[in-house]
């Protein structure tokens, strides 16, 4: 009777532990997928923008949905614009967004990269 008592109390704490873990995965997931999420969007933006507006100046004003910032409090949203020597023009659209993990460490960050490309200028 004890040793039943000992392996159930056992197995008890292993599978609480094991849930807390599956909890906090899956947690982490949600908010790397809702990162990327808003990402796509902010990307999605920039591209039906018009060729000359597709610069640093006008995007910085793009922010996080409030979806995200309630469920990343920490998280940091960058752009990254650069001209590719490429014909027809290309510009290389980098966005990445990090926050911080329930440890309080940087999480790996969501790094989405699109090229756009000055359609006008292929057809002269």
């Amino acid at each position: 009777m004890t040793v039943s008592l000992i392996v159930l109390t056992v197995l008890i704490g292993v599978t609480t532990q094991a849930l807390l873990t599956i909890s906090h995965q899956r947690r982490a997931i949600q908010r790397r997928q809702l990162a990327l999420q808003d990402a796509a969007n902010l990307m999605e933006e920039i591209m039906v923008l018009p060729w000359d507006d597709a610069e640093k100046e006008r995007i910085r004003n793009f922010q996080l949905s409030d979806q995200t910032n309630d469920a990343l409090p920490s998280a940091t949203l960058e752009f990254d614009i650069v001209d590719e020597a490429a014909q027809p023009r290309a510009k290389r659209v980098t966005i990445t967004i990090s926050w911080l993990n329930r440890a309080g460490q940087i999480a790996k960050p969501v790094k989405l990269t699109a090229w756009k490309y000055d359609l006008w200028d292929a057809e002269e």
